[in-house]
């Protein structure tokens, strides 16, 4: 676990589901939506804003402890928010809030940098080819996002 500092630059506004099914959500207190807008680069002045999508799943506990589970997945192109079903119901909400966040860039993130980068990752994930063919695949297709 990282500790996070959260400073007067650092704004979160909670928004309507984003998610493209929202059903099981929207009407759950304990499911929070929300855009976190921090700037690109903090040690500059007037640096871009960027916002950061976010689920907020509250703890099951009437007295939850006061810190947090940050998740962030860790593959290029992975959409985070899309695995709110796995943490939905995982034993660490008994006691903590669980916060689920995409990286800058990707699904329901502003600026979204490479919006086809997602479906080509759930295609590769389909295909037939080996684990490095894969992992090869995914270096290059991550590279031709940032070119």
């Amino acid at each position: 676990m990282l500790p996070i500092a959260i400073s007067q630059e650092t704004n979160f506004k909670e928004v309507d589901c984003f998610l493209i099914e929202c059903s099981k959500w929207v009407d759950n207190e304990n499911v929070v939506f929300g855009k976190l807008y921090v700037p690109e680069n903090r040690e500059l002045d007037g640096s871009p804003i960027l916002l950061l999508a976010a689920v907020i799943l509250r703890s099951e506990s009437p007295n939850p402890e006061s810190d947090f589970i940050i998740y962030f997945d860790g593959g290029p192109g992975d959409n985070t928010l899309i695995m709110i079903h796995l943490f939905f119901n995982h034993y660490l909400r008994e006691n903590w809030d669980i916060i689920l966040m995409n990286s800058s860039g990707l699904g329901y993130c502003q600026p979204d940098f490479c919006k086809w980068l997602e479906a080509e990752v759930f295609d590769l994930i389909a295909s037939n080819n080996s684990a490095e063919e894969m992992s090869q695949i995914k270096t290059e297709l991550t590279t031709r996002c940032f070119e």
